[in-house]
């Protein structure tokens, strides 16, 4: 499998886990640079992104829920040839710099 410079990867996944964090303990800031980056009301983004939680992770429900979108985008093209994402994804760069965010088999 192709993979991305370990270091580079370690550095994104590590700017991703302080952003996460940000996030979440500086959550009206955070609405505001999200309402200022996007140019949209600000409410709108606050009821949206009160619904969903922010979390670098790696987990078998990722798989299962890319799966299942893989399976539908066949049958609805066509058929094209199944796509084995464990085969894409490596879960050490996440595994090395917080092993609890880490739930693959």
């Amino acid at each position: 499998r192709d993979t991305l410079d370990p270091e580079v990867t370690e550095r994104l996944l590590s700017a991703l886990i302080k952003a996460e964090e940000f996030a979440e303990q500086n959550r009206e800031q955070s609405y505001d640079i999200v309402n200022r980056v996007l140019n949209s009301d600000r409410q709108r983004i606050v009821s949206a992104l009160s619904e969903v939680s922010l979390e670098v992770s790696l987990s078998q429900s990722l798989f299962a829920n890319w799966e299942r979108r893989e399976r539908w985008m066949r049958s609805s093209n066509g058929g094209q040839s199944k796509i084995d994402f464990r085969q894409h994804i490596a879960k050490e760069p996440l595994n090395a710099l917080s092993p609890f965010r880490v739930s693959v088999l």
